[in-house]
């Protein structure tokens, strides 16, 4: 005889459910059986750079996590965000052995929709001063969140301050002592600080309309000059040349808010349609016709050895240092101009942008005149007086030193280069151009000279001197 065993045949297995109690959380899989996920504790949950399109660029999150001592900050990018792929940034989560990774990763994102509603953390996305609930702040790399630099503008990375402990008077006095001693390597100074200051003095309606055109015929002059004027990156003394693509100039440009847009035209052999093209990039950034939504506030210096190359239509403040001292030591220039620009940028970090020190140095230059001569560079003046009083009021410059400021301002600026100095200039400048069109034709000997008649020659001896023909 035959038996037969009759059972149920209905399935027992329920819907997986996630649970949390004293902080951990559990899961309960379908055939009854409870996994322990971990400890998972959210307390503070930031969108980094929210964009229209609901996109944002990472999420920015304290959390607690099973196994560890103290509450994390993480960061997890937008890509591996929005396709769960978060289990590479809870590194020190402690995981239990029997826990699936999808288990871990539901856990989270519960634990995400819990709490506090998300904040959003909008990054500055230039370097200088910015106005927070009428307050200026000055955003430099100083003030970057570590773990977010790479959702930082450049510009901001690259704006270093030199932080010292010492008063800004004794600041002023290390930065006297090893400045070299010419009254243009103090204006080149006066200009960066300017830079520096182009918040506060844009806020008082004032507006630089000049390219500060530095001329050197020295090479440790030029490495002086940039070293005083650099204001972002301190390493080195390189900046761009002016010769480049368009889109090379408005990147460099596009990249600086408040500081110094440095350039170098050092060639003798100048393409002038080319030089002309780089040269209308400078003026439309200067003039803010460049297309911008939010224009700039930095000022221009473009180096060059032979100003005369250069477009006659620029609007240019001439500074020449041929024949000035080099620096000894560029470092401790750098240094010494660093921190006390560092001191100054904090002790106007707490104050009221329409009230300050800069306001109280502006009110000086009412007495600077405006002449049919000066109208085209009036508010620059005004500027970089302002600047040179804010120096003599910390004892980095005499009152003597602020009166030849003064008039060199007033008269001087537009001087440039001597008469025997622009006729070499013109010839270099005629001479290259010759050249460039294939008209003139080089060659150099070391015994009787050989010529091609009828062909125009010129030709360089052993110490470089030429001899037309």
């Amino acid at each position: 005889m035959v038996y037969y065993a009759v059972h149920d045949n209905k399935k027992s297995f329920e819907e997986r459910k996630l649970s949390k109690r004293d902080g951990s959380y559990y899961i309960r899989e379908r055939d009854g059986r409870e996994i322990r996920i971990g400890k998972i504790k959210i307390k503070n949950k930031l969108i980094v750079n929210h964009h229209p399109d609901n996109s944002f660029d990472a999420m920015y999150i304290e959390c607690e996590l099973e196994g560890a001592t103290e509450a994390k900050w993480i960061v997890i990018p937008y890509r591996d965000f929005i396709k769960r792929n978060i289990l590479l940034y809870l590194y020190c989560l402690h995981r239990n052995v029997d826990c699936p990774d999808k288990y871990i990763i539901a856990a989270f994102y519960q634990e995400l929709l819990e709490g506090d509603d998300t904040k959003f953390l909008d990054l500055p996305q230039r370097s200088g001063w910015q106005c927070v609930e009428d307050k200026a702040e000055f955003v430099s790399a100083a003030s970057a969140i570590p773990l977010l630099t790479p959702y930082y503008a450049p510009d901001i990375l690259q704006r270093k301050l030199i932080w010292t402990d010492k008063k800004i008077c004794d600041a002023a006095d290390d930065l006297a002592a090893v400045m070299p001693k010419n009254l243009n390597y103090w204006i080149l100074a006066i200009i960066r600080i300017t830079s520096d200051l182009l918040f506060f003095y844009q806020r008082n309606g004032l507006t630089s309309e000049q390219i500060f055109i530095i001329e050197s015929d020295d090479e440790g002059i030029t490495q002086t000059a940039v070293a005083l004027l650099k204001n972002r990156s301190f390493e080195g003394t390189a900046i761009p040349p002016l010769l480049q693509s368009k889109t090379a100039l408005h990147d460099e440009l596009n990249g600086i808010n408040d500081g110094m847009a440095l350039f170098r035209a050092s060639s003798l052999i100048e393409d002038r349609r080319e030089l002309e093209r780089c040269s209308d990039v400078l003026l439309s950034d200067l003039t803010q016709c460049s297309g911008n939504e939010i224009p700039s506030r930095h000022l221009i210096a473009l180096f060059a050895e032979h100003p005369g190359t250069l477009p006659p239509e620029l609007p240019a403040f001439h500074i020449n240092l041929c024949g000035c001292p080099k620096a000894e030591d560029l470092p401790a220039l750098q240094q010494a101009l660093g921190a006390f620009e560092c001191l100054l940028i904090h002790l106007l970090n707490s104050s009221n942008p329409e009230e300050n020190l800069v306001t109280t140095m502006l009110d000086k230059t009412k007495e600077l005149p405006q002449t049919m001569r000066n109208a085209e560079c009036y508010q620059l003046q005004q500027m970089l007086l302002a600047t040179a009083h804010l120096l003599e009021i910390f004892r980095a410059i005499s009152p003597e030193d602020l009166s030849k400021i003064k008039r060199y301002l007033q008269h001087q600026h537009h001087v440039e280069s001597d008469t025997d100095q622009a006729i070499v200039n013109d010839f270099r400048t005629h001479l290259s151009a010759c050249i460039s069109e294939d008209t003139l034709h080089i060659t150099s000997q070391t015994g009787q000279p050989y010529f091609t008649n009828p062909s125009h020659m010129a030709v360089v001896d052993d110490q470089n001197q030429f001899h037309s023909t």
